[in-house]
């Protein structure tokens, strides 16, 4: 079990061992747990000292059903508090077979870049035009709170590209 920690800002990584008190965490549990661990609770949501963390769940990469399950989380610059994410993607069943259990990463990137693992080793690069797109959501606060959010705020969109498609 391995945690891969990508500094952006000067495009270096470390693989690790998964730290003894996480190895019984996955998923929301796991990316939380980082966050509150590592990410100090005065530090601006959009400041250099938070993180983003990607874990994928227990039973990812099983044949149980909507197995294929991964987690983001990081401190939220809307609440101020630890804020999570879940998705539904192949990325997430090939980071557990890669035996990757968290994605940490920090800083910041100068101009856009994409991160690839190819081969056990994290690349970054210039990405490739369709590689990621900026994504405009519309969410509003109705009158009984069940949708909220900013409207036409910009959401990162991650993509998984199998190998032979790059």
């Amino acid at each position: 079990m391995w945690m891969l920690r990508i500094n952006m800002s000067d495009r270096s990584y470390k693989l690790e061992d998964l730290p003894e008190a996480y190895k019984h965490l996955a998923g929301r549990a796991l990316t939380s747990t980082i966050v509150y661990d590592e990410v100090p609770p005065t530090c601006h949501p959009l400041g250099p000292h938070n993180k983003l963390v990607f874990s994928p769940g227990y039973v990812t990469g099983t044949p149980a059903p909507t197995s294929a399950r991964i987690s983001a989380g990081a401190k939220s610059p809307l609440t101020g508090r630890i804020g999570d994410s879940l998705s539904s993607d192949r990325f997430a069943i090939e980071l557990k077979h890669c035996g990757v259990d968290a994605v940490v990463v920090r800083g910041a990137c100068r101009e856009r870049s994409m991160l690839v693992v190819e081969d056990g080793a994290p690349v970054l690069g210039e990405p490739a035009d369709t590689a990621v797109v900026p994504v405009r959501r519309r969410a509003y606060l109705r009158d009984d709170g069940l949708a909220g959010g900013r409207e036409n705020h910009p959401v990162p969109k991650l993509n998984y590209l199998p190998p032979g498609k790059r």
